[in-house]
């Protein structure tokens, strides 16, 4: 961290450094006691750049083939002279004036020339993106995963703008001092004396001519550094509005490279700036919300086709299919891996495999409430989890009527559901609708909104908060859902496809899918259909208890003739409608016997999956056992041949 430190404060020192040393070349340095003494405080900041040199001689570095860090110094140094700064870093720092013994002002402004090399640090070293992601992230602490990725790139973004602007400013700044030392003396070296007057600054009255030079300056330095840099802006934009134009053949010769460099310059400035707003704003969001309205256009054409129907999509069920693919955009996090995937591909398996497990999908391989889930894959073999994480979309459900259920009873079950945050439940149809006698009391105490449930007569078996995974068996055996899966607040979801699950995974692993559905049965059966089966049984026995219905029965209409006269005085239009009640009682009875008997042919399906396994682990031992013997065997012929070798070489010395 201190290394990090000192090398972003390096980067830094070395932007202020530069643009001082080319104020120096282009303005001098003797013109007033306060630049005199900046440019000396300059030059004893070259102490601090010899320092760096010496320390880049005792820092490791990474390999960029195996990966690892290195601490030999004898390679240290090697690299760092063959494949690193050293030559730019010595060249920046070396005193050439003291060296040489230079005197005269514009000498010695000529050499500052060479500290100029430094500048190729202002885009490396100066805004190093990691070291300083990496300073923020330690300057504020969160918790939640997204959120930390949200803000990681937001300040990624923010970086990327500073440094845009900085490089156009520095660049501007020393095209427009190279410009202003090259007219006032550089040029001399290619003009010849009768047209050292004719030239930018004097043209222009940035400076006097030569003979009148001791009448002193026209314009404050400040005046001809604004001018300098405004003139170097117009002609790298190519824009040259006109009011400063190059005057010598020689500064016209200067201008025009300078214009051609600037329409290369100018459009890397201009794509940098357009990938920064195109990564705020979210291209691929753009384009896919683009697609989504052309999808929606497609879908109206063809309803206006004759024998279309004529009808548009509801503006309620199109905001819902917006909100769906809005939250799957923000929220897909092998969105950027498969659009550059040529990248992802090219790295090594093992970073791979550490991006997909332990980076983006660490909150759900991880959680030991999602454990059941994956074991029996990593037995089976060691990349299932690399190769589930390809499968993770994000889903959310709203605590609203229409977007509540995650899985409805009796519904087809296509998507296993990992939740990762809100509140969620488990409940079961009461046939409420069948018994106008039905007392609607849920054991949980719902938040508000909810009052669909009680319409539909769904009671609550079992409530629970955050993690969980749901569907799995339901996937796995192709069963509909025995229960109803409710969302009681927002909440966020990762789901795996059953198309994903058999057309890749298990096509993939074969013998795998039999292995994880005996483990999501047995998991079933004890979190959701014991618990939740039980809770509709004692809510059935509880309301017959209440009815009165339900203490009538074929008993009631044996016996004397008292209770035969009863049962004529109870046959009224209102003893009908208790027959019926009595019928339904007894269809329930029937369904809870159909439910058992289900659960007993579960239960047989489950020893029937106990007993492959052993019959697998009998396999495995069997053919272990003959491996055994042929190792044996091979072992033995082995043996036998070496003997019968020797005898033969012992019968042949005899």
């Amino acid at each position: 961290m201190a290394l990090s430190v000192f090398k972003v404060c390096m980067g830094g020192l070395a932007v202020p450094n530069v643009c001082l040393n080319l104020f120096f070349i282009a303005f001098g340095y003797e013109i007033s006691p306060d630049i005199t003494l900046l440019y000396h405080i300059t030059r004893a900041s070259e102490i601090l750049f010899a320092l760096e040199i010496i320390q880049h001689f005792f820092t490791s570095y990474r390999d960029t083939e195996t990966f690892e860090n290195v601490y030999s110094l004898k390679k240290i140094a090697r690299h760092y002279i063959m494949e690193g700064s050293f030559l730019i870093h010595f060249l920046a720092a070396f005193p050439f004036a003291e060296v040489f013994g230079a005197r005269d002002p514009q000498t010695i402004r000529n050499l500052l020339a060479f500290k100029l090399v430094r500048i190729s640090r202002c885009s490396a070293d100066f805004f190093p993106e990691d070291t300083l992601l990496q300073i923020m992230t330690n300057l504020y602490r969160v918790e939640d995963r997204d959120d930390k990725i949200a803000n990681d790139r937001l300040t990624i973004n923010i970086i990327k703008i500073v440094k845009q602007v900085l490089q156009t400013l520095l660049i501007t700044y020393f095209l427009g001092l190279i410009w202003y030392r090259y007219s006032d003396n550089w040029q001399e070296h290619f003009s010849d004396g009768a047209s050292l007057d004719e030239t930018w600054v004097v043209t222009f009255a940035l400076r006097r001519p030569k003979y009148e030079e001791h009448l002193g300056e026209l314009m404050m330095t400040s005046d001809r550094l604004i001018r300098s840099m405004y003139y170097a802006l117009t002609t790298l934009s190519t824009v040259g509005y006109g009011d400063y134009y190059p005057v010598s053949v020689a500064e016209k010769i200067f201008g025009s490279i300078i214009q051609i460099f600037g329409v290369t310059f100018f459009s890397i400035l201009m794509n940098g700036f357009i990938e920064v707003v195109q990564s705020i704003k979210g291209n691929s969001f753009s384009n896919n919300e683009d697609q989504l309205q052309r999808w929606f256009a497609l879908i109206r054409k063809i309803k206006n086709q004759p024998n279309g129907g004529g009808k548009d999509i509801s503006a309620k069920l199109k905001s819902q299919i917006e909100a769906h693919f809005r939250y799957f955009w923000d929220n897909d996090r092998t969105a950027v891996l498969l659009e550059k995937k040529e990248y992802f591909d090219s790295i090594p398996f093992k970073i791979q495999e550490h991006i997909m497990c332990k980076f983006l999908f660490e909150d759900i391989i991880e959680r030991a409430a999602f454990k059941n889930f994956f074991r029996p894959g990593r037995e089976f073999d060691s990349n299932f989890v690399y190769e589930v994480a390809f499968g993770f979309r994000p889903r959310m459900f709203r605590n609203t009527k229409d977007e509540r259920y995650i899985l409805e009873e009796e519904g087809d079950v296509t998507e296993i559901y990992f939740i990762i945050n809100g509140e969620w439940a488990v409940g079961y149809n009461s046939f409420q609708s069948n018994n106008q006698h039905f007392n609607y009391t849920n054991e949980f105490e719902l938040p508000p909104g909810t009052e669909d449930l009680q319409e539909k007569g769904i009671m609550i078996a079992n409530k629970r908060v955050n993690y969980g995974y749901i569907g799995d068996y339901y996937v796995f055996a192709s069963k509909r859902s025995q229960f109803s899966y409710i969302a009681l607040s927002t909440v966020h979801t990762f789901a795996l496809t059953k198309k994903f699950m058999f057309k890749k995974i298990f096509k993939k692993f074969p013998g795998l899918h039999s292995e994880m559905l005996a483990e999501s049965f047995s998991r079933y059966v004890k979190e959701f259909r014991k618990p939740c089966g039980k809770k509709r049984l004692e809510a059935i026995q509880s309301h017959n208890k209440r009815s009165a219905y339900s203490k009538i029965s074929a008993d009631n209409n044996r016996g004397d003739g008292r209770n035969a006269g009863r049962a004529r005085q109870d046959a009224t239009p209102g003893s009908k409608t208790l027959q019926r009640s009595n019928s339904r009682t007894k269809i329930y009875e029937k369904q809870e016997e159909l439910k058992q008997y289900k659960g007993q042919l579960d239960e047989l399906n489950g020893k029937a999956n106990d007993m492959f396994e052993h019959m697998k682990q009998i396999n495995k031992l069997v053919n272990k056992k003959i491996m055994d013997i042929e190792n044996a065997v091979t072992k033995s012929e082995a043996i036998f041949v070496d003997e019968i070798n020797t005898l033969i070489k012992n019968k042949g010395e005899l």
